[in-house]
């Protein structure tokens, strides 16, 4: 809207005026408040918080997160969230607000209790900055009717696993094949990029593991050691899967952080059920596969830059409202439609972008 102040006091006249109208009847046949919201709301970048505008957009397009955090109960005044309350204010301006962008300058300077690397008024990583947001998130709706809402939303198990044989408790049987395993709760995947080339075959990686064998064979309780597969694998899948590449890693020779720039290939649907424990027990056993419901890709954040600085913005596709289904580009106050034809070469690395 180009006037949105004179916008904002219009719509309750106008809503009020439909519902009567509706009560007697005479249905207009739109939704003013659709018609005047129906583009998405940009964010302010304070110099360098572009990694925390790319996230948040994402994230406010996760229907069930966003509708949890609006409708989270503060807390009593002397325990309550700053951050909470201001991730509350900016979700809400980014489904109400009329204006084409909005300043989200109080959550930048709540986030500065976050540990971040650095100051948050300075670029940080972005899965950094998810990773303390849900800590801290978590944390202030403990105690509350929406304590689990990120864990509902987000959050899954890795099963790490140990896998040997047994020999046969008869002459000429089959060797006995043993698993042992811990489960681990996640909000999001770190995925291995070195030396792959898709999502799919970093999954692969960690399912396939590594051998334990000769010195560093497996230890069993009864002091005995075995050849055996030490993996990773998917136990509870989440509803909404948040897959980090691990892009960023420190060269111990050069004693400086790089930036992997290698390509990167990911689907728009990924089907997780073979790195599931479900699924390899399925190929254990010589069984087809369970079907299962493959992921909807929905978002994805870019870093632009190298290590030493950049910008961040992201790609996302609503799931519900009026543009549900449609690709948008989100660059701080900067919001366009976006081909998701062209995600693979804006997303994929390679280059500059990644």
């Amino acid at each position: 809207s180009r006037c949105p102040l004179r916008s904002a006091s219009l719509l309750p006249a106008l809503e009020h005026a439909q519902r009567v109208d509706a009560a007697a009847g005479c249905g207009w046949g739109v939704d003013p408040s659709e018609a005047l919201r129906r583009g998405h709301v940009g964010l302010v970048n304070q110099g360098a918080t572009c990694y925390m505008n790319a996230t948040l957009q994402v994230l406010f397009l996760v229907p069930a997160f966003r509708d949890g955090i609006l409708a989270a109960e503060p807390a009593p005044r002397a325990e309550r969230s700053p951050i909470l309350a201001e991730v509350q204010a900016t979700f809400a301006f980014l489904r109400d607000g009329l204006a084409r962008s909005y300043d989200p300058l109080p959550l930048v300077t709540a986030s500065e209790a976050l540990p971040l690397t650095f100051a948050a008024t300075q670029q940080n990583d972005a899965a950094e900055f998810l990773a303390l947001l849900s800590d801290n998130l978590e944390e202030a709706l403990r105690g509350s009717r929406h304590a689990s809402l990120l864990r509902s939303c987000f959050g899954g198990t890795l099963v790490q696993q140990v896998v040997w044989e047994e020999p046969p408790p008869t002459p000429g049987g089959a060797p006995v094949r043993k698993v042992s395993e811990r489960e681990q709760s996640f909000l999001q995947i770190e995925l291995d990029l070195k030396g792959h080339r898709s999502i799919e075959e970093s999954f692969r990686a960690l399912v396939d593991g590594e051998r334990l064998e000769g010195d560093n064979a497996y230890e069993l309780d009864s002091g005995g050691k075995v050849a055996a597969v030490k993996r990773l694998c998917l136990g509870e899948l989440p509803p909404t899967l948040v897959i980090q590449l691990k892009r960023f890693e420190f060269d111990y020779e050069k004693m400086v952080n790089v930036k992997l720039n290698s390509e990167c290939s990911f689907p728009m649907r990924l089907d997780c059920s073979p790195f599931t424990r479900r699924g390899l027990e399925c190929a254990a056993r010589g069984e087809p596969l369970p079907p299962s419901p493959p992921y909807e890709l929905a978002g994805v954040v870019v870093h632009a830059g190298s290590s030493g600085g950049g910008h961040y913005f992201s790609y996302a596709c609503p799931r519900d409202g009026p543009t549900a289904g449609k690709w948008f580009a989100f660059n701080d106050t900067k919001v366009t439609r976006f081909d998701e034809a062209r995600l693979p070469q804006q997303c994929y690395g390679g280059g500059a972008a990644a």
